[in-house]
């Protein structure tokens, strides 16, 4: 729970032009050094024009390299293919439906915590609004999200009780994001499709860092169960859903601290937070097969030309993160402080 809150939830203060987690790649054979600005995914890409650090860096640099480009046809194409080849993964076998392989108070808890979340997001969605100078409506309409609620279920009655897990988590995870938006992200894209329109704009070639094809084998490799078993686990699943969302509220606690350490450029603070390190532990093993497909990429893109590379700050922490592997391969990587 704490990666998806992380990654979704870090937009939670006001941005200065000290903000900055940049880094410069120098030595081990390089003619011109190339960067690294570690992002928090949902920050606005106004915040770029606020850092002349970033700015600077920006002009020296012929190429960008960020995550993956989500936008790109073939990647979106890749994406559609992938849900199309998985709907069957998601529906119950043999004509089953929800109401069939769940009880009547089962499927009432469902329909009870759907509304719950359901309320919840509309009441976050207003607040951003509010917050943003906008005239909001009323009240939220009870009778109408509780039949939303009902007709959501019947409208997926075949899928598997999965399905309505992770439909769960991603309401929660959006009303977490609508309660940690500032309001002038609400009229901007976000920072990393921000730096590849940028570096598009300017005539810089574009590259990836990963391949949409190992994250859409990440997603595949799901481990599947039975039908009852699934039901048993989904029922715990609901019956701890109230702790899992209050969990994740107290997260906003930490992500401010991690955001108020990425407006003052205070990355060893950030670094050292024992949150982050504890967050860190359990993605050992993810993000080290990711850095280590990234480091013989980033290290071929900065021998042809100064490189900027874009991508979560969470890539720059813990035994396995590209910082290391950069000074292990012989690189000077050091941070850029706010002038």
């Amino acid at each position: 729970m704490k990666q998806i809150i992380v990654s979704f939830l870090c937009a939670l203060a006001v941005l200065t032009a000290d903000a900055q987690f940049l880094f410069r790649i120098s030595g081990g054979g390089l003619e011109k050094p190339s960067y690294i600005l570690g992002t928090i995914h949902t920050l606005p890409g106004t915040v770029l024009d606020s850092i002349p650090e970033f700015l600077e860096a920006e002009a020296q640099c012929q190429q960008l390299y960020a995550e993956l480009e989500f936008m790109k046809r073939q990647n979106m194409n890749a994406l559609q293919n992938n849900v199309t080849a998985n709907i069957g993964t998601m529906i119950l076998p043999d004509g089953k439906t929800i109401y069939s392989v769940m009880s009547k108070e089962q499927v009432d808890t469902l329909q009870s915590l759907l509304a719950s979340q359901l309320r919840a997001v509309a009441k976050s969605i207003a607040d951003v609004k509010a917050r943003s100078g906008e005239k909001v409506k009323g009240q939220i309409n009870e009778v109408a999200v509780n039949n939303r609620a009902i007709e959501l279920i019947k409208q997926l009655q075949s899928c598997r009780p999965l399905t309505f897990a992770k439909m769960l988590i991603s309401f929660l995870n959006m009303e977490m994001l609508m309660q940690s938006l500032e309001k002038d992200i609400m009229n901007n894209q976000l920072i990393d499709v921000v730096c590849i329109s940028r570096a598009k704009t300017r005539g810089m070639m574009i590259g990836e860092l990963d391949d949409v094809a190992d994250i859409l084998g990440d997603l595949d490799n799901e481990e599947s169960m039975d039908i009852k078993a699934e039901v048993d686990s989904f029922s715990v699943f609901m019956n701890t859903f109230g702790q899992r969302r209050q969990e994740a509220l107290d997260e906003i606690k930490h992500l401010k601290q991690i955001m108020d350490y990425w407006a003052k450029g205070d990355f060893d603070s950030y670094a050292s937070m024992d949150y982050v390190l504890s967050d860190t532990e359990p993605k050992f093993s993810h993000d080290k097969k990711r850095n280590a497909k990234w480091l013989p990429k980033m290290i071929a893109a900065m021998r042809k030309d100064p490189t900027m590379f874009v991508f979560g700050v969470a890539h720059l922490v813990g035994p396995y993160s590209i910082i290391t592997k950069l000074r292990d391969a012989g690189y000077d990587v050091e941070q850029i402080k706010k002038k």
